[in-house]
């Protein structure tokens, strides 16, 4: 009696409903068909894996591969040599960059005969002298921080970051300047802590975003400026180390006060420091209210076997009044095959623990224009500071030191 009183209407609206309710069964069929096929390929790779270790004796995936590496008569590389590769492959970054430059000018002048060698050298050089990147922040990547040659890297040495008292808070919601010391031949120690994330800096010091700040000339040079700027490495001038601050909370820029004058001092087991004429660097911390951070790497000066020649001092302390740097002279990392200690000019530096203690902060009363007094009493606060670390950890660390600290320009 129901059926002859429904409506034309609801007979069609029931029939779209049971159309609809046919197609959606007929797709849920078709993916439960697809989910079966899937699962029947894993198990059939699962089992013929399982039957192919069954057969050939294999205890594990990675055993092939060692024997084939024994068939072919291709050694397993230790660690030691993944560690000393990941080394030296930074350092040739930059003779690489110089090479690569130098092929493209001369492919450009003498075999480029469309010119877009030459046009494409043009526009990158234009690009350089007018990019202002490293007076800005740089261009940091995370992934390139991350990445796992730095951790190698690290392991060579090995270098190590610690606080000099674990409980010192470090709050995001501040802005710190960092001073590492001492500078050694080429701040080994400084780009691995505080330039990538191999010694754990972002777990010591969780909020906040370092930058370390380096000769303008290395931001200049090409090929050789982009990886850097990609490492967050800015340029050491004040414009930029005030840019950083400036950019908020948890903005953290780390220098070398000592710079190219502490270089020279670089030698195995001398303990100089180069801070009485250094008065920018704490006229910003003063400026901008920056936590002023103390830092102190035993080992740094360990990594290159200096040698003295009194003459080529002289010629060093020349360059160094001229030109504001100077070229170092250093023997780095032996050679195993003829028992050298050292090699003349090795860039690659020697195994030796860099344990990097970073002192408690400094704080700074924001002062717009301070006076010379006011720079002079932060900077006694500061080399106190870092007696303080010295004398805690020097006998731990550096036992075979020549003498203590000093601050000797």
């Amino acid at each position: 009696m129901a059926n002859s009183t429904t409506s034309p209407d609801e007979l069609e609206r029931l029939r779209k409903e049971l159309e609809d309710a046919r197609a959606e069964i007929n797709r849920l069929n078709t993916q439960l068909s697809e989910a079966r096929r899937r699962t029947d390929v894993v198990q059939s790779i699962k089992e013929f894996r399982e039957s192919m270790l069954e057969r050939l004796d294999w205890k594990s995936l990675q055993q092939p591969a060692l024997q084939l590496q024994a068939m072919l008569q291709i050694p397993v590389v230790p660690p030691r040599k993944r560690q000393a590769f990941c080394v030296a492959l930074p350092f040739a970054t930059l003779p690489l960059a110089y090479s690569l430059t130098l092929l493209l000018v001369w492919v450009a002048i003498f075999h480029d005969r469309t010119r877009l060698v030459m046009v494409f050298l043009v526009v990158y050089f234009g690009h350089i002298a007018t990019d202002s990147s490293s007076e800005r922040g740089g261009k940091p990547r995370k992934w390139l921080k991350n990445l796992w040659i730095w951790r190698h890297m690290a392991d060579y040495f090995p270098v190590e970051l610690r606080k000099m008292n674990p409980e010192t808070p470090f709050p995001p919601e501040e802005v710190y300047l960092f001073g590492y010391h001492p500078h050694g031949i080429i701040s080994v120690g400084c780009f691995i802590n505080f330039a990538t994330t191999a010694t754990g800096f972002p777990e010591l010091f969780p909020g906040l975003s370092m930058h370390l700040g380096t000769l303008g000339f290395n931001l200049k040079v090409p090929f050789f400026r982009e990886w850097l700027l990609r490492m967050g490495i800015i340029s050491v001038s004040a414009s930029s180390i005030r840019h950083v601050l400036n950019c908020g909370p948890g903005s953290a820029v780390v220098i070398v006060p000592g710079g190219a004058a502490e270089s020279l001092d670089a030698r195995p087991g001398c303990c100089d420091l180069t801070l009485k004429r250094r008065n920018g660097f704490f006229r910003i911390a003063l400026q901008h209210g920056a936590n002023l951070v103390p830092v102190y790497a035993f080992g740094e000066n360990e990594l290159y076997e200096v040698p003295a020649i009194s003459r080529f001092r002289l010629v060093q302390e020349w360059m160094m009044r001229w030109f504001g740097y100077t070229v170092p002279i250093y023997m780095g990392a032996g050679c195993a095959s003829t028992a050298a200690q050292a090699t003349p000019l090795n860039p690659v530096p020697r195994r030796h623990p860099v344990i990097t203690i970073v002192g408690d902060p400094i704080v700074c009363e924001r002062i717009e224009h301070p006076s010379q007094q006011q720079v002079d009493d932060l900077k006694a606060r500061y080399i106190d500071q870092l007696k303080k670390i010295f004398d805690r950890f020097a006998d731990q660390y550096a036992p075979s030191r020549q003498g203590d600290m000093r601050i000797v320009s």
